[in-house]
């Protein structure tokens, strides 16, 4: 099998138990919350000590104000990656909906709706990243209607390799455990008084393209999260080659943060002098997601310098 297929199963993977904790917590009456999921996706991650998948958490001592809960960059083309601002938000099983879609920041850099939080933090970084939601879902299928059931099932049997994740083939709907939006979708359901139940946000959207489950981010060039905004360019989002410097300290090559890549002093400006990690806004966690082995090629690189 190769390491692109491996990537894609680990990511359905956990997506599957993603879907059945939320629903084994609901059960048993145990908090699990978005960093307890995140954080178990994260050690998930680098458990399984694939070559195509490097992740790295930064630590309290790294930390300056959090921009987003993930960074990630995903190799989309043989020339070109992407880099994703993600933030995470989990379902309330009892009444499927995202009681904190609609969550404020109260830190005095950059206070205010954490959706303009993400939205600045992505479009400030450089590169510049996709500002994304990710969602952690669970919902009882024997409380929807029998469509929609059917919809979900349905556009879940037919979704790409599904066959690689054995647990998911008699259960597609275990698949939605980890979905993905672009942030200007999610932003027609955050206003006051706009729905945030799961399948306001899910129907017809996975249909559409506007939600995705998230292995399918590993499967190609997801349009409906980096289609160019008016006035510019055709692919804006791609950019030729993962900076060095985010490549060596994911790898453990280096512990130096490589702060000239995030934006610094928030929203209303810059800070003024050298780059503090004290001015700077950063993810709590890097995951690099290279269908190859991305360390044999940084080691190639360095053997023809």
């Amino acid at each position: 099998m190769s390491d692109a297929l491996t990537a894609v199963q680990l990511f359905m993977f956990l997506a599957v138990d993603t879907w059945q904790n939320l629903c084994a917590a609901h059960e048993l009456k145990i908090s699990y919350g978005e960093e307890t999921i995140t954080n178990s996706c994260l050690l998930e991650m680098k458990r399984a000590r694939l070559r195509t998948v490097v992740v790295r958490q930064f630590t309290k001592h790294e930390e300056a104000s959090w921009g987003a809960d993930w960074e990630w960059w995903i190799r989309v083309t043989r020339g070109g990656w992407v880099r994703y601002a993600v933030q995470a938000k989990k379902i309330a099983v009892p009444t499927a909906r995202y009681p904190t879609l609609r969550h404020k920041v109260k830190d005095s850099k950059c206070p205010g709706y954490q959706i303009d939080r993400l939205d600045w933090f992505a479009n400030a970084c450089r590169p510049r990243a996709v500002p994304a939601y990710c969602f952690y879902n669970y919902v009882d299928i024997h409380n929807l209607k029998a469509r929609d059931v059917s919809l979900l099932q349905h556009r879940l049997r037919s979704a790409p390799l599904l066959g690689l994740c054995p647990p998911a083939q008699h259960h597609p709907e275990r698949l939605l455990g980890c979905t993905v939006a672009h942030l200007e979708f999610v932003k027609t359901f955050h206003a006051r008084g706009r729905p945030k139940d799961f399948l306001s946000i899910h129907l017809p959207a996975l249909y559409q393209g506007d939600v995705l489950p998230w292995h399918e981010l590993l499967l190609g060039l997801p349009r409906s999260l980096v289609a160019p905004g008016p006035g510019q360019p055709d692919q804006p989002y791609i950019v030729p080659a993962i900076p060095r410097a985010i490549a060596d300290f994911a790898l453990g090559r280096t512990d130096r943060v490589p702060l000239e890549l995030y934006p610094r002093g928030g929203p209303d400006g810059p800070a003024s002098g050298a780059a503090e990690a004290a001015d700077v806004f950063l993810p709590k966690r890097l995951a690099i997601l290279e269908m190859s082995n991305l360390e044999e090629k940084l080691n190639v690189g360095d053997r023809n310098q």
